[in-house]
């Protein structure tokens, strides 16, 4: 799961947008967050 406020809607296939423009601190922090979660697969 995507962190807050993201959401899996943007990827269904009708092609729904979020209901507002995300902020650039949360831009920024969607592949950090995504960088945390694959961390403890790189220390193998």
């Amino acid at each position: 799961m995507p962190p807050a406020p993201f959401t899996l809607d943007e990827l269904r296939e009708d092609g729904i947008l979020p209901d507002r423009a995300y902020t650039k601190a949360e831009l920024l922090a969607y592949p950090e967050h995504g960088r945390g979660k694959a961390a403890p697969c790189w220390r193998r």
